[in-house]
């Protein structure tokens, strides 16, 4: 009971901390935010989607690993 207690109270810190380091490297404020608020797994692809994907279009991997990766 107590370890499903210190579990579901860590995953929040961990978003914050995340969240924190996002405003640290410069996003705009309300974005870090947004991110909070969406489940994690959610919030981690949309990262994926709209940051990794602009920034790195061409990845030097194979079709395969690229989608692990992805997906």
């Amino acid at each position: 009971m107590i370890s499903t207690v210190i579990f579901i109270s860590a995953i929040p810190a961990f978003q914050l901390l995340i969240t924190l380091f996002y405003y640290q490297i410069g996003w705009r404020k309300w974005w870090p935010l947004v991110m909070l608020l969406l489940p994690m797994g959610i919030a981690v692809f949309g990262i994926q989607l709209l940051y990794y994907e602009r920034h790195y279009p061409n990845w030097q991997l194979p079709f395969k690993v690229k989608l692990l990766l992805k997906y």
